[in-house]
C-alpha cells in the first residue's frame, strides 16, 4: 500500500529533520511466487545472510510448501490464495542517530527503529489509505532485515548475497478500516532487497 504514502495520513509521529540521510537504498519489496520460492536466488541470498531453518524465516506456517511470503488473517486462518501479490520499489533514505534510526519515502518519515551493528529492525506508525472500497489502516514492521550503509557489513552479505546491501522480510499488517479485501488483522510477509545507492 506503500504505493499511496505520499498521499496517506499518518496516525502518529511527525517526520524526521531535514538533513542528508547517511545512506540512500533503492529496495524492491515482494511476496510474487517467482521470488518467494524456496528454490530462487533470492531466498538463497536471504538464508545465506540469516543462516536459519527456511522455516523459521517465516513466522506461520502456511502449509504452502515451496511457496513462502505467507498471509495469515486474525483467526489463524491461510490467507496466501486471497492475498495481492506484486513487486514495487521505493528509495529507502536511512537517518542514523547513535542506535537509532529513521527510514524516509520521500519527505515522509516511513518508518523508525534502531539499527546495531549490520541488523536494522524498524516498524512504522498506522497508515491510513482511502480507497474506492473502504478505508485501510496499516502498519509494516521488519522481521530479519540486514543493512549495509557505509561498505561495513560486507562480510554478511557473501554467499550468494553478494549483489545486496539491503535484505530482509517485512510484515504488513492491516490495523483496522472497513475495505472488504482488507479484512482488520491481515497479516503479510514480503522479501525486501535491495542496493545501497549512496552512503
Amino acid at each position: 500500500m506503500r504505493w499511496l504514502l505520499l498521499s496517506t495520513v499518518m496516525i502518529g509521529c511527525g517526520g524526521a529533520a531535514e538533513e542528508a540521510p547517511d545512506a540512500l537504498f533503492e529496495v524492491t519489496v515482494t511476496n510474487v511466487a517467482e521470488a518467494c520460492s524456496s528454490t530462487t536466488e533470492l531466498v538463497s541470498a536471504l538464508k545465506a545472510v540469516w543462516p536459519l531453518n527456511l522455516d523459521d524465516m517465516w513466522p506461520v506456517d502456511n502449509g504452502a510448501g515451496d511457496s513462502n511470503c505467507p498471509c495469515e488473517d486474525i483467526d489463524g486462518s491461510d490467507c496466501s490464495e486471497e492475498v495481492e501479490r506484486k513487486v514495487e520499489q521505493f528509495t529507502y533514505a536511512l537517518f542514523q542517530d547513535g542506535e537509532a534510526a529513521v527510514l524516509k519515502i520521500g519527505d515522509e518519515a516511513f518508518a523508525s527503529g534502531s539499527l546495531l551493528g549490520c541488523v536494522l529492525d524498524y516498524e512504522s506508525p498506522v497508515w491510513l489509505d482511502s480507497l474506492d472500497d473502504g478505508e485501510v489502516q496499516w502498519q509494516v514492521k521488519s522481521v530479519h532485515v540486514i543493512a549495509d550503509i557505509n561498505g561495513t557489513c560486507e562480510e554478511k552479505f557473501e554467499d550468494g548475497a553478494d549483489k545486496y546491501d539491503f535484505l530482509g522480510i517485512e510484515q504488513i499488517e492491516v490495523i483496522g478500516g472497513e475495505h472488504p479485501d482488507y479484512p482488520a488483522g491481515r497479516t503479510a510477509w514480503k522479501i525486501i532487497s535491495g542496493k545501497r545507492i549512496s552512503g
